[in-house]
């Protein structure tokens, strides 16, 4: 039976089951004793997300990984690579709205020729 199932297509293979604690939404609210960074890739994820979503900074995502044992170096390139393309991308967003309530200020006081 095992390889009938070896042979199956990847797709045919995957379950989703696998994936209903992030598929829950409530990854975040787990304790600390219920999130595994075993190495296993489905762990290892929601161990990052995890790590996340329960931090205020990229030091804290990666510090709150690699406090959580095991698969250390994985689980803290996820949660730390996530905290990053969060901070990024606010500070993306920040700077263009500011750019933007900048003009919006300056179109008050200057008329718009002066500002083109």
């Amino acid at each position: 039976m095992q390889d009938h199932y070896d042979k199956l297509p990847l797709r045919s293979r995957l379950s989703f089951s696998h994936f209903s604690r992030l598929f829950s939404g409530a990854i975040g609210d787990l304790s600390e004793d219920e999130v595994g960074s075993d190495g296993y890739v489905i762990h290892t994820l929601e161990a990052g997300i995890w790590c996340f979503l329960n931090s205020g900074s990229y030091k804290e995502a990666v510090l709150k990984a690699v406090n959580l044992g095991e698969d250390t170096d994985t689980t803290a390139t996820v949660a730390g690579g996530l905290a990053r393309v969060s901070l990024v991308n606010f500070l993306h967003f920040t700077f263009h709205s500011l750019q933007f309530a900048g003009f919006i200020v300056l179109t008050r006081f200057l008329p718009l020729d002066r500002l083109l």
